[in-house]
């Protein structure tokens, strides 16, 4: 962690998050069976992530203008 004994802002823990996740999913496709359909579907999940941040992101934008 960089800053010792404050969080991460939440776009780059989401960000590192995706990263792992992306790694995950390389590691794997590369395995036989059913680990393989694994992939996509813990990039499906992680991708909500991303969608729960925007939405956020636009109503707080929007709170900030309808507060002034």
């Amino acid at each position: 962690m960089k800053n010792e004994g404050q969080p991460q802002p939440i776009t780059e823990r989401t960000f590192d998050f995706a990263g792992r996740v992306v790694k995950l999913c390389v590691h794997l496709d590369q395995k036989r069976g059913s680990t393989r359909v694994l992939g996509p579907q813990i990039l499906r999940a992680e991708q909500a992530s991303e969608r729960i941040l925007k939405k956020l992101r636009a109503r707080r934008a929007k709170l900030t203008l309808s507060a002034k």
